[in-house]
């Protein structure tokens, strides 16, 4: 029995409030585990008999203590810092990191070193002219992306037992009104034009139901190594706004160069994950979208 306060549970979720991270969370818990959780500021909605969360700074806390605090199986890093478009070069990348280290060395010192890391598509090349497969070389063009693979280095020198979630372009409910996919439906509602920048990008749109749903299943399965997550099809902006069914333009000056922080060709090559768990079925595009613009129309009543 636990004493002095400790809890003891199968999972720590860091950022158990954030759009995937709360999905896990209700995941892991119909899969009947125990799952405690730290957020930042959001409010918990999921308080119950196998779950409990604190908010804590984990920038300014004593990570030590925190560690001791808490008897996990598994450690599960799921939130960064993701403002739209000013999260690709902030500085706060650094700061996430560092915290991120100082978090797992506190818990890898008490002996849990079986840690979930919430990496990205961003840590691969993005100007190869095939599907990325997990062994496709890494070689990050922005600052996000080189340091959720520089914590993905530093951790597995650190243990032999890290399920590293490299998911593809997320998109979902909640997304910032900016983002392609909900900036469209909100142009279709107001007849609208949408104008695209890139005809010529084709990137994997990925629903964040099945992001966390085939995360909770690896975790679940005590899985360990990297595995992408992606539909392994990808789509266009111009598919985009034609399935929205919004109006759209393409700018006349589209970007022709191959920019390394510019995708052209970003599609998950997802043989590793369906050889583990089966065959998965991926939220259509179409789905996805018409799953968004009934949420929508559902928060307005």
């Amino acid at each position: 029995m636990a004493q002095n306060n400790e809890v003891v549970v199968n999972f720590l979720i860091i950022g158990c409030t954030s759009e995937i991270g709360s999905r896990l969370v209700k995941n892991l818990l119909s899969l009947g585990h125990k799952v405690n959780g730290i957020r930042f500021q959001s409010k918990c909605e999921l308080a119950g008999v196998n779950h409990e969360c604190e908010s804590v700074d984990l920038f300014r806390a004593d990570l030590n203590s925190l560690a001791l605090k808490f008897k996990v199986k598994k450690l599960i890093l799921v939130s960064w810092y993701t403002q739209h478009n000013d999260f690709w070069n902030s500085s706060l990348n650094f700061e996430w990191g560092r915290m991120y280290r100082r978090l797992c060395q506190a818990f890898i010192n008490i002996g849990v070193d079986d840690i979930v890391g919430m990496g990205s598509c961003a840590e691969y090349s993005w100007v190869l002219p095939e599907s990325i497969s997990e062994e496709t070389e890494t070689l990050p063009a922005s600052l996000y992306g080189k340091e959720k693979l520089s914590l993905f280095n530093w951790l597995s020198e650190r243990t032999s037992k890290l399920l590293w979630i490299r998911p593809f372009f997320v998109y979902g409910p909640n997304d910032h009104p900016d983002k392609l996919i909900q900036s469209a439906i909100t142009k279709r509602a107001t007849n609208s034009v949408v104008f695209i920048q890139n005809p010529q990008d084709y990137v994997d749109y990925v629903f964040i139901e099945d992001v966390a749903l085939v995360t909770s299943r690896l975790i679940s399965g005590n899985v360990t190594g990297v595995f992408n997550v992606g539909t392994g099809q990808a789509s266009s902006p111009v598919e985009v706004a034609q399935t929205v069914g919004c109006r759209f333009e393409v700018a006349q000056e589209s970007s022709g160069t191959l920019d390394a922080l510019h995708p052209r060709l970003v599609v998950a090559d997802n043989q590793k994950i369906v050889e583990v768990l089966g065959n998965i079925e991926w939220t259509s595009l179409r789905s996805g979208i018409s799953n968004m613009m009934v949420s929508r129309e559902i928060s307005k009543h």
